[in-house]
């Protein structure tokens, strides 16, 4: 059997005849731009689930429970969010796997792009949710009366923003951007010889 593009000389064996040119239907691979927005993306994904889930617990542990809004719900008694905090780490483990293994066997654009883009958003989100805290005249008010300045009881911003704040601070974040960094030149060495 003969065709254009290629032919079997054996049972599993297929030699390209279409004289190196790549099939328009079959996607190429990652340009590099797309892998730091893919990164970056990442980054906020992390963030924002570390931050939600982080206000999970800190309510759950103050014996509160709060909407997606981050607005109060109602009081309990204290319990253990179990499921909140071994979530954290299963998040964090699969960002960075996906940060770390996806871009393996790719470009040294993509190998880069990827770990690059996912640790540069994740840091400009460490770095506003730090700069943007609420001061604390505005946090006691809003734990006095519920909300203020668009503030919550839990000294955040309403909805995402506070997912963004609360998960910016929190140490998971921190270590991950570390690792990726850390992680680059290994990525980049391992993929040597490659374009």
């Amino acid at each position: 059997m003969s065709s254009e593009r290629a032919e079997v000389s054996g049972p599993d064996q297929v030699t390209d005849v279409s004289g190196g040119r790549a099939d328009p239907m079959v996607p190429g691979p990652l340009p590099p731009l797309a892998a730091w927005l893919g990164g970056a993306l990442l980054g906020v994904v992390l963030v924002a689930g570390v931050g939600l889930l982080s206000l999970r617990i800190r309510a759950a542990e103050n014996g509160a429970q709060i909407d997606l809004d981050n607005q109060l719900v109602t009081v309990g008694s204290p319990t253990l969010p179990v499921l909140p905090l071994l979530a954290v780490p299963l998040l964090g483990a699969l960002v960075l796997a996906v940060v770390l293994l996806v871009p393996r066997g790719g470009r040294t654009g993509v190998r880069a792009g990827l770990p690059l883009g996912f640790a540069a958003a994740s840091a400009a989100l460490v770095v506003w949710a730090y700069a943007s805290r609420p001061d604390a005249q505005t946090v006691a008010a809003a734990r006095t009366t519920g909300s203020a300045d668009g503030v919550t009881a839990f000294g955040v911003p309403a909805g995402w923003p506070g997912w963004l704040q609360e998960g910016g601070q929190h140490p998971t974040v921190h270590l991950l951007v570390v690792l990726a960094l850390g992680a680059l030149p290994l990525l980049l060495v391992r993929g040597r010889g490659r374009p």
